[in-house]
């Protein structure tokens, strides 16, 4: 019983560890190499569930940790997408909503709704604005 009690600890501790990697390794090839490692072990939905969560938080750290995980992990099914498009429009954090259009960017999203959003969000000034624009180049060679 001890011996279970230590391997469903000691997983739960490498399942934890992967998930601050996922977001918080400032290479982007560690944090692709621990998104695979996640579907080798079976992970994924796991990991999903729980980052999807962490979109509903009310920090915004957490939430951009989820965003950032996103970003990586890949987004499957529409039901999520448009999770990420509210957040785009309505979240009341600039730094949530950066992580967002990063996101769509590194993930090749050029859905029409994000490309309109984006384009809303590239007129005007700031940092918003201008990861707006960098974010509507890359998927679209446009900046406005």
């Amino acid at each position: 019983k001890q011996w279970y009690q230590r391997r469903v600890r000691v997983s739960q501790q490498v399942f934890d560890g992967l998930q601050v990697m996922l977001y918080d390794d400032c290479s982007r090839e560690v944090r692709q190499t621990v998104a695979k490692v996640i579907s080798s072990l079976g992970l994924h939905a796991k990991m999903l569930q729980v980052v999807v969560r962490k979109l509903d938080d009310i920090n915004e750290d957490v939430r951009g940790q989820g965003v950032m995980s996103l970003s990586i992990l890949g987004i499957k099914g529409k039901s999520l997408l448009n999770q990420l498009l509210d957040i785009l429009e309505l979240d009341s954090s600039i730094f949530v909503r950066i992580q967002v259009m990063r996101a769509v960017k590194e993930l090749n999203i050029a859905d029409r709704r994000v490309i309109r959003l984006l384009k809303e969000r590239a007129k005007g000034s700031g940092p918003m604005c201008k990861e707006a624009q960098l974010a509507l180049y890359a998927l679209t060679g446009e900046t406005e």
